[in-house]
């Protein structure tokens, strides 16, 4: 099921808080720096009836305060027997020359799954990336994805700015090639489309995929933010934001069916990731995601298409109580998720969320 929040991150986002996602249509999402104020550890414990798990993230930092190593583990595991286990870590390290700007960045990741029978799966992914700056400004970024199961993509992004330095166009274009005695994706073409971001005053306000002479927009957008995706065939995706540019709503339709949706409230608490250092040099588009802005939540609803009484049914609500430090950014977190249907009431989970900042005044 896709969550309204599975579409915010590709690579440099993503990989600050988790493990990965990405896409075409995807905009990276870069940092924005909270004072002196810097997150150093993130720990979060989910307990259920039927699976308990603990993720942690640690930062580190260089004397000049930029970013230098996240380090990600994951420990999952069920309340009886062994299969459904996972662990995980995922390192990423960045590189900088001696003027502060961001260079290199490299992602190992490898995770474990144990099937039924004891079978045992391991995948591995390895991610990395190069930067160029012109006039002080990222000019391109190159990226190259091993994936877990042999398809290798190489991105290419590059930047374009107008005379005063604001973001005008962004392009993308990915190939791939895989190993035929390993794979299990094989790619439907070599080369992707390409990916073209235009923006007006570092506002997105149009974004295309061309292959040859064709041209295909998917998305609909309105004042930078993304507020819907269509595909050639008759699915679609409608988001809607708040007034500070958070998601509050994501709906799924095949045809004029609404098919799952999620709708989600905000707390007044600021992320972890607004204490993070800026890349100098990156661009800032506004909003800094065309899929809105990062936020604390404090309540999320996931409904779905039920085919055989013909309406939309909850199969999950979560609701969260955050603290804050007195910088306004959260410390705390204790996430409640309760399923209505009987069925599914082994999957209600409470996750336990702590926050750790170091110069925080």
């Amino acid at each position: 099921m896709k969550t309204i929040l599975s579409v915010l991150y590709a690579l440099l986002g993503s990989i600050l808080i988790g493990w990965f996602t990405g896409g075409c249509t995807r905009q990276e999402q870069t940092p924005t720096a909270q004072g002196t104020c810097r997150i150093q550890q993130y720990r979060a414990t989910t307990t259920s009836t039927s699976l308990n798990s603990t993720r942690q993230t640690n930062y580190q930092y260089d004397p000049q305060g930029n970013l230098t190593n996240v380090v990600t583990t994951l420990d999952q595991r069920p309340a009886t027997g062994t299969a459904g286990t996972q662990t995980g870590t995922t390192t990423v390290a960045y590189s900088y020359d001696a003027a502060g700007y961001l260079t290199a960045s490299t992602s190992q990741q490898k995770t474990t799954d144990i099937l039924s029978g004891n079978k045992t799966n391991i995948a591995t992914v390895s991610i990395a990336s190069s930067y160029s700056y012109t006039n002080g400004r990222l000019a391109t970024a190159v990226t190259k994805n091993i994936g877990a199961y042999g398809v290798t993509t190489n991105t290419t992004e590059s930047y374009e700015y107008d005379a005063s330095g604001g973001l005008t166009k962004k392009t993308s274009l990915s190939t791939y090639t895989y190993d035929p005695a390993i794979t299990k994706e094989i790619p439907a073409n070599p080369t992707g489309p390409l990916c073209i971001w235009t923006y007006t005053k570092n506002r997105l306000v149009d974004y295309v995929e061309r292959s040859g002479t064709a041209e295909y927009r998917p998305l609909t957008i309105v004042n930078g933010l993304v507020t819907g995706y269509s595909t050639a065939g008759n699915y679609k995706t409608v988001w809607e934001y708040d007034s500070q540019n958070r998601q509050t709503k994501a709906a799924d339709y095949v045809g004029d069916t609404l098919t799952v949706m999620t709708t989600q409230t905000w707390s007044d608490a600021k992320p972890s990731i607004a204490s993070l250092p800026v890349f100098k040099g990156f661009p800032v588009t506004v909003p800094a995601s065309e899929f809105g802005q990062t936020g604390v939540l404090s309540t999320s609803t996931n409904s779905y298409w039920n085919s055989v009484s013909k309406t939309i049914e909850t199969f999950v609500t979560r609701s969260s109580v955050s603290q804050t430090n007195s910088q306004g950014l959260v410390t705390t977190t204790v996430i409640t998720a309760k399923h209505p249907n009987p069925a599914a009431v082994s999957q209600d989970y409470t996750t336990a969320e702590t926050y750790t900042y170091s110069n925080c005044q």
